[in-house]
């Protein structure tokens, strides 16, 4: 690797290892590969990867931070949708702003499904593009936030 090292926001930094190109796959059923270029960097992050412009490029992507999602183009020409878990994000970040050491995290029922990590679409069109929620998706979000009687698990933040 040449070139600056990495600053945080904390004002640390980091010494990035280098670069690898990978063939990274969005998605399980409704999958798309491309080749990304990867900084490889020792240093604790709430995040798993930070996805390129680049890439998101390459992939045709479409992200909102603010909804934890993306929508892309598979393989076979449909849209596909790769959902993360707002709930949680918002405990972290909260956990975060009060400078805390660990998430509270609620423990699901058995019963309750979990939401997949990437739907199918099908074909393209304006509404597909909305990262929006429906008024009957937020109306079940609000109900899974007020589900009472969840026990609590605790998770660390990493520094």
């Amino acid at each position: 690797y040449v070139g600056a090292d990495l600053q945080g926001f904390n004002g640390s930094t980091t010494k990035p290892w280098g670069y690898v190109d990978l063939i990274v796959t969005f998605g399980d059923k409704a999958m798309k590969s491309v080749k990304v270029q990867v900084l490889a960097v020792d240093c604790p992050s709430l995040y798993k990867c930070i996805i390129s412009r680049i890439t998101l490029v390459e992939l045709f992507a479409i992200s909102s931070t603010i909804h934890l999602k993306m929508k892309y183009y598979t393989k076979d020409g449909q849209f596909a949708t790769i959902n993360r878990d707002i709930a949680a994000a918002r405990r972290c970040f909260e956990a975060a702003a009060k400078n805390l050491n660990t998430v509270v995290t609620p423990k699901k029922k058995k019963a309750e499904q979990k939401m997949p990590a990437v739907n199918s679409i099908g074909t393209p069109n304006l509404g597909d593009l909305d990262a929006r929620l429906t008024k009957k998706e937020y109306k079940e979000e609000k109900q899974n936030d007020k589900d009472p009687g969840t026990e609590m698990i605790y998770h660390p933040i990493p520094d």
